[in-house]
């Protein structure tokens, strides 16, 4: 996973969690916050727990 990649994952994932912290407190029950948070964590936790790959031909 190249650099660019892993920032926008990471990017991704800190909009859902800032949705699913929004929609929890404002009380709409548009969609389950919880979900919201539990995606965006699972992103940044695969992006950082990814190990880097060796291109060694």
């Amino acid at each position: 996973m190249n650099k660019s990649t892993k920032i926008l994952l990471i990017l991704i994932g800190i909009a859902s969690i800032g949705v699913g912290i929004s929609s929890y407190i404002s009380e709409k029950n548009t969609f389950n916050p919880y979900f919201a948070i539990g995606i965006g964590v699972a992103l940044i936790f695969t992006v950082i727990s990814v190990k880097p790959e060796n291109n060694q031909n």
